[in-house]
């Protein structure tokens, strides 16, 4: 017998904008992706499988990295991975998708001082992470409703009711709709790139 064992190991490695060196950020065994800065640049999470279970980890400069959600933070069995996690822009809590065992996916949020994970909104339909306003009070994100992918933005307050920017819109795989660093737009990817006013006007 014969066959062919794949195994996957990414690795996070940080890019200089100005000379284009790549340096080598974080690298075990195991992988470690979906990274994302706090828009301050002092902190990074990412997910990662170093521990067997997915879990999402915090880097800060001069710490020890520790993780900062598991799945041991849900019931017991019910989580199947995080996807996307992102930080607020002061880098003081992360909203990520926990998608569960049996289907559907949720919007949680974690106070990176700790505590225990707050669902951002009901929504248990399929959804996707997405970016915060430069304020820090609003997230906007994809969801699947009827087969059909809908943008929408929810306040970061937790429990909060999500509100429709945009019904039927194109999306391109995991590629996340971002907020512009003014609040003023918001870059959508799918069918060409496209600008929509946080209104959906």
């Amino acid at each position: 017998l014969i066959f062919v064992e794949a195994v996957i190991d990414w690795d996070l490695v940080s890019i200089d904008l100005t000379s284009a060196v790549v340096t080598p950020l974080l690298s075990t065994n195991r992988s470690e992706d979906m990274p994302a800065w706090a828009a301050n640049g002092s902190a990074l999470v990412y997910v990662t499988d170093r521990n067997g279970s997915p879990e999402i980890w915090l880097h800060k400069p001069g710490e020890s990295e520790r993780p900062l959600v598991t799945s041991r933070d849900f019931p017991p069995g019910t989580t199947q991975w995080f996807i996307g996690p992102t930080l607020s822009p002061d880098g003081n809590r992360a909203i990520y998708t926990r998608t569960q065992r049996g289907g559907g996916s949720q919007l949680w949020m974690s106070a990176l001082a700790g505590g225990s994970p707050v669902p951002l909104s009901d929504e248990k339909r399929l959804v996707f992470a997405g970016s915060w306003s430069p304020d820090g009070g609003w997230l906007v994100y994809w969801g699947d409703h009827d087969g059909k992918t809908q943008l929408y933005k929810v306040k970061t307050t937790g429990q909060a009711q999500p509100e429709l920017v945009k019904a039927d819109v194109r999306r391109s795989g995991f590629w996340v709709p971002v907020w512009s660093p003014t609040g003023e737009w918001i870059l959508n990817q799918g069918g060409g790139v496209k600008l929509i006013s946080p209104d959906g006007k």
